[in-house]
């Protein structure tokens, strides 16, 4: 059995019905595919008609389901103002994901956010308020410390996987 999930392809399904029609057992077909034998069962069931398993119906069928899968949208319209307005407040993404999550919006990833920061085209501002508020060293040019919190930002972004 896999360590994670995959869908099943063409060859696999013509495996399966190789099995259904030699009238192996679900797990037997499992193990010679290498998929959990639920899997087996459940494709099976899904894809037998009146003339039995059919592995190229059965193919189209799931492309077809997968293409017509709903997909989520997260980031509408009010989302992305929401976005916009906490960001004319010099809040950072993590400030941001926080304050809509108590709002009750749906969870927003700090990516996400991150990339509404670059569409705005107002990044750079934004930070400078933000770390503005912190203690900078003297010696070095503010844009040059700017350009380093901002790339340990990034690089605290990207350690989280929210990049």
């Amino acid at each position: 059995m896999p360590e994670t999930y995959t869908r099943l392809n063409e060859e696999e399904r013509y495996q399966i019905y190789e099995g259904v029609t030699e009238k192996r057992s679900h797990r037997k077909i499992a193990t010679l595919i290498n998929k959990h034998h639920s899997t087996v069962a459940k494709e099976v069931k899904r894809n037998t008609g009146l003339r039995g398993y059919r592995p190229k119906q059965a193919q189209e069928i799931a492309l077809q389901r997968h293409h017509n899968k709903p997909r989520h949208i997260k980031l509408t319209a009010d989302v992305q103002a929401l976005i916009t307005e906490n960001i004319k407040h010099e809040r950072s993404p993590e400030q941001i994901q926080g304050r809509l999550k108590s709002e009750g919006v749906t969870m927003v990833c700090a990516t996400t956010i991150m990339g509404s920061f670059r569409k705005t085209e107002r990044l750079e501002e934004s930070f400078i308020g933000i770390f503005a508020r912190e203690n900078f060293t003297k010696s070095a040019p503010a844009h040059q410390r700017l350009e380093a919190k901002l790339s340990a930002y990034i690089n605290r972004c990207k350690t989280y996987h929210c990049w």
